[in-house]
């Protein structure tokens, strides 16, 4: 009895949501923004207890002393220290501790980490290549070797090889963009799909 009445309140509310994108009344513009809205108020819940989840699963894992602890209390002090300082930024926004401090931990905390991380990752494709290319040895991989290793290059600040800038980006505007948009163009078809399975009862991730 549960199952069928929350596949009746997904079917119904998918069904009417999307007819009223297709219905140029004011009526049916203030119903599809409240559930909308709704739809928001459930994704803000959900994250917050995805947040607190995660706060208790490393809380835990202090609490035991579990291998890798010391990371997890530095998450959970961090986590503490920034939330903190959200709040007042929130609640007294003439005070610039909670303004300055929130700007200071996303540009000279979480922005380097990010660069970093990013720099990491043209190292990791190139080892990647480089044991592709030993296990397989197809020109798939040198091929891929050889594109990653460009970029690098393209990159990098050498004024000596402007040209492979200029490669560099050709590469990156013109194939990878056109990757990219396929990647997009296939993740919303899924998405359009999964939704229209859930609209016809076929899927049910809300019963499970």
């Amino acid at each position: 009895m549960t199952s069928r009445l929350l596949m009746g309140i997904a079917v119904l509310s998918g069904i009417t949501t999307l007819i009223l994108y297709f219905v140029n009344l004011q009526l049916g513009l203030d119903v599809r923004a409240l559930l909308v809205e709704w739809v928001s108020i459930l994704a803000a819940m959900a994250l917050l207890l995805g947040v607190i989840n995660l706060v208790a699963v490393h809380l835990r894992k202090v609490g035991t002393q579990a291998k890798g602890w010391m990371y997890s209390l530095i998450l959970f002090v961090s986590f503490l220290v920034v939330l903190s300082l959200g709040i007042v930024k929130l609640a007294v926004p003439a005070n610039p501790i909670g303004r300055d401090g929130v700007n200071f931990a996303f540009n000279y905390i979480q922005a380097p980490v990010e660069a970093a991380l990013a720099a990491l990752l043209g190292v990791v494709l190139i080892v990647a290549g480089a044991r592709l290319i030993y296990r397989r040895r197809n020109w798939g991989a040198v091929f891929f070797v050889l594109i990653a290793a460009m970029l690098l290059v393209g990159v990098a600040p050498l004024n000596n090889l402007s040209f492979m800038q200029g490669l560099s980006q050709w590469i990156m505007q013109v194939p990878a963009a056109g990757g990219a948009r396929g990647i997009l163009l296939g993740i919303a078809l899924g998405v359009l799909t999964t939704g229209l399975r859930v609209i016809m009862g076929a899927d049910r991730p809300y019963g499970e």
